[in-house]
Formats: structure tokens, sequence, C-alpha cells
């Protein structure tokens, strides 16, 4: 059984677009951090098990009637909306970037939930989302998700070396910066701790920037009504602009 696991797990993580970050330790710390600026730090001491939320993106979602129209999916954690190289090759269409307007749609369903825990939840939900491809101008995200025919262990690689200084900050401190050398895109990707804080900040921002609103949802598809809503998109900023990207959920 363990082998079977392993071997899982190394499939997972050669799919196409899979979800960036996928270790144990980068969601959590992300949802950890961005909660506690949005309100303080002793709501985890309360809701510790919310944190477990971060993985039901990649992971699937429990057997339960609220989310019974939602799965796990390996292709909506990205953001062509910006591109970190200059070659078409790797860059997709501007317009191809679900990640964001789901982060949105989670932020919106934290906003308008009573109940702390699931409050909590959605906000996991909603960051892994938004921290696996971070288009703000001046943000980072994960690159690998925002470019296309990458090398995939190139890109895990990257999300593991992450991973690894977040899950060990009492060893690596926060000091530390790495760079992953990639043949495809032929780039040094470089991060360091000051990014991720700066991730957590932009998060944060969007996270406060929705206003809760009403949401319906039917058998076959998710609507929902967020403040900015145009023509049936939400709006994404990019830099100082603002494109409309369909919500899919």
């Amino acid at each position: 059984m363990k082998t079977l696991r392993l071997a899982l797990f190394f499939v997972i993580l050669l799919v196409p677009l899979a979800s960036a970050w996928y270790n144990a330790h980068t969601h959590p710390w992300f949802c950890e951090r961005v909660g506690s600026q949005i309100w303080n730090g002793t709501v985890w001491q309360s809701y510790p098990s919310a944190l477990n939320c971060s993985a039901y993106p990649d992971n699937g979602y429990p057997n339960e009637t609220r989310f019974e129209n939602y799965s796990s999916d390996t292709t909506k954690h990205h953001c062509y909306a910006t591109c970190p190289v200059d070659n078409e090759t790797y860059c997709g269409n501007t317009s191809d970037c679900p990640s964001y307007p789901l982060a949105i749609f989670w932020f919106n369903m934290s906003k308008q939930e009573s109940d702390m825990y699931y409050k909590l939840c959605y906000l996991c939900i909603g960051t892994h989302y938004l921290s696996d491809a971070g288009n703000m101008s001046g943000y980072g995200g994960v690159p690998f998700h925002k470019t296309r025919n990458e090398d995939s262990s190139c890109h895990s690689g990257y999300e593991d070396k992450a991973d690894l200084r977040i899950g060990n900050l009492s060893k690596y401190g926060t000091n530390w910066t790495f760079t992953q050398t990639c043949s495809d895109p032929p780039v040094n990707f470089t991060l360091n701790y000051s990014m991720m804080l700066d991730m957590v900040d932009m998060i944060v921002g969007e996270y406060n920037r929705v206003s809760a609103t009403t949401t319906t949802t039917t058998t076959s598809s998710t609507t929902t009504t967020i403040v900015g809503l145009q023509n049936g998109n939400i709006p994404l900023k990019v830099g100082w602009n603002l494109i409309s990207i369909p919500l899919v959920i």
C-alpha cells in the first residue's frame, strides 16, 4: 500500500497544470498567515483543523452536502494573464485565468458564512487558488502556473524546495533564498521568504476587497454575484488594468 501511495504521488506531480505547492506545509502556511492578518493569530487555536481545507482543491472535498458540487481538479490552478518569460512558446492566452475568479468565489463564500469553522475553511480554499497563481502586479505566485509546456520535474522541484523551507523555518529561518534552474522554460526562477510574505499581503488585500453577496448553486453550474461583477465575469486586476475572466466551477 505504501508503494502504491508513493507511485500515485509521483504520477500526480507529473500531471500538466497540476496544482502548485502540492506539499504538506505551504498551502496551510499561506492560509494561517492570511487568516491571522484578517482576524488575529488566536483564531486558529479554536479551529486548527480548518487549515486542512487548504488541500481540498488538490485532494478532493469531504462528503458533505455543502461540498457536493465541488471536486478536486488539475486544470484550474493557473493564470496566464501575465507571463514570467519572454517566449510565446511558454505563454498562454492572457484571458485563460481560472484560478483568480475561483479564489474570489471562495472568498465570497467565506464572507457570507456565519459558522467560523467554514468561514476559515472557505478562506483556505480560496487562498489555495490565489497562492498557486497570483498574478497581481509586483507579486509572485508559482511561475509554473503562469506558463505552459514547462518541464514538470522542474515545476515539482521548485515547489518541493519552497515546502522544505516553509516546513522547517526553525532550520532555514526567514532569510532563505533559492533558485530553480530550468531548461523548459530556459529560466532561473528565484524565491525567497520575503516574496512569500508579499503574496500573503496580496491575498489579504483581495479577501478584504470582496463584498459578500448572494450565491446561487444549481446541479449543472454555479453562478455568483460579486462586487464589480461585469457581464457575467469577475474583473481581474492585472497591474492597473481590469480585464474580465469568466467564472467556471
